[in-house]
């Protein structure tokens, strides 16, 4: 059976493999990561993104999704423990959906 349980670990699964991925080159890491300060600036100054959604990415960081309002843009930040921030994935055209929790009566 799928559940949102496991459809939520995939999800974290597949992001920490891109996040560890992620320092595959030099060059590829410049563009992408600094430090959460320069990286949360940017995103809001440029892009107008702000945090909508955060969780722990198993022990190997936390990630954060961004998103600004009025263009539909997007981004995945991934923070690791050793400070490094980097923006592993972004896009546009965003679109929420209604989060409907099931308890253990559903």
């Amino acid at each position: 059976m799928f559940t949102f349980d496991r459809f939520r670990a995939i999800t974290i699964g597949a992001v920490a493999a891109i996040a560890m991925t992620l320092g595959a080159t030099a060059s590829a890491e410049a563009a992408m990561c600094g430090t959460r300060d320069s990286v949360t600036e940017l995103l809001a100054n440029r892009y107008k993104e702000a945090p909508i959604a955060i969780g722990m990415v198993s022990d190997r960081g936390v990630m954060e999704v961004y998103v600004a309002e009025d263009t539909s843009t997007w981004s995945i930040v991934v923070t690791t423990p050793q400070g490094r921030t980097c923006i592993i994935a972004a896009g546009q055209n965003y679109e929420g959906v209604e989060f409907i929790a099931k308890g253990p009566q559903a």
